[in-house]
Parts: C-alpha cells; sequence; structure tokens
C-alpha cells in the first residue's frame, strides 16, 4: 500500500504527532515535521492495521521511523522511533533470512487480524445482548421493595459487567499481541 501524490498533498498532522516529532526527532515546528513525514512515507512500506488509545491506525515503517496514519490516510497519528532490538537479526531484503522473517511475521500479522475481527463480533454481540439484560435488571431493581430481590439484581449486574470487561480484555489482549508483532516487523523492513 502506498500513499498517492493527491494523499501526500492532503496529509495533515495532529498535535500530538508534531509533540512526538520534536521529543523522538528533533523537529522545529508543524511544516518541519510534515515534510519529513511526507519524506519518510515516499518510500515507506505498510506494515499493517494498529490499535492505539485513539483508535485505530495504518503503519508504515522505514529506515528506523514508524508513522501511524488515520484509516482514511488523510492525517499522521504519530511516530516512533524503532527500538534497538539486537535480538532480532537485521538482514539484507535480498536474503533467504530477510524474507522467511517478513514472512512469518505477515502470516501471523494475518492471523492476529482475523482473531482480533473475530472476538470484536462477538464482544460487539455479548454486549448488545448483556444490555437488553442489564436494563432488565435496572428496572427491576427500581421496582422492587424486597431486599433479597435487590441483592440478587445487584449480584447479576456485577457478574455482567464483570463478564463484559473479561471479554474487552481478552480483545485487548490480541490488539496488544498484534502490536508487538507489527513493530518486530517494522524493525527488519
Amino acid at each position: 500500500m502506498k500513499l498517492t501524490k493527491s494523499q501526500m498533498k492532503k496529509l495533515q498532522v495532529t498535535e500530538h504527532a508534531v509533540k512526538r516529532a520534536k521529543e523522538r526527532f528533533n523537529r522545529r515546528d508543524r511544516n518541519d515535521v510534515l515534510n519529513f513525514c511526507k519524506a519518510h512515507l515516499g518510500a515507506a512500506q505498510y506494515i499493517g492495521k494498529t490499535t492505539s488509545d485513539n483508535g485505530e491506525g495504518l503503519m508504515f515503517s522505514r529506515h528506523g521511523v514508524m508513522i501511524v496514519l488515520s484509516e482514511d490516510l488523510s492525517k499522521v497519528i504519530t511516530l516512533m522511533e524503532i527500538e534497538n532490538r539486537s535480538h532480532i537479526a537485521r538482514t539484507e531484503p535480498n536474503t533467504p533470512l530477510y524474507k522467511k522473517l517478513k514472512s512469518l511475521y505477515e502470516t501471523e500479522i494475518r492471523k492476529l487480524e482475523r482473531s482480533e475481527k473475530s472476538c470484536n463480533k462477538k464482544v460487539d454481540y455479548i454486549k448488545a445482548e448483556l444490555n437488553v439484560e442489564l436494563s432488565q435488571l435496572n428496572l427491576k431493581l427500581l421496582k422492587t421493595r424486597s431486599e433479597s430481590i435487590r441483592c440478587a439484581c445487584k449480584a447479576r449486574i456485577n457478574a455482567i459487567e464483570t463478564y463484559i470487561k473479561d471479554k474487552e480484555s481478552e480483545l485487548c489482549n490480541i490488539q496488544s499481541e498484534k502490536k508487538k508483532i507489527i513493530k518486530a516487523l517494522a524493525c527488519i523492513v
């Protein structure tokens, strides 16, 4: 995946990206950051979709710089410097080891993306289904005068909320694992 010339012209930089570029790459101002990003994105390689606190983004990598763009490729969300990972073999692109490592990482990323999509769908379905039950329990809690029914409703509400948090945590673990693999792939590209 490469950015077109029209996408490059329309590219914008978020405040967060400007702040990170100043911290990590000693850039002066917004225009300097934008030019830096465009220079790297021109020859950068697409690594994969990543998730952060700001939502999902598309990660590109080139010469020790990882750039995360919004899904519509209109904004630079953040920039990262690839950490020194001496345990990952740095190989030349035309060697068999490089091709095998790259293929392995790409396969693992696709596998995790499928798991993430499936888990996300399950979490949405579970939330929708259990929100109906939560609403009914809250209504029952408001209507009843019986203390035992109140305790039972509160216990079930807590159980449902815990179950939802567990499923969301499972999704976060998959996203975290995918992010690690994407960063590892960026290290060898």
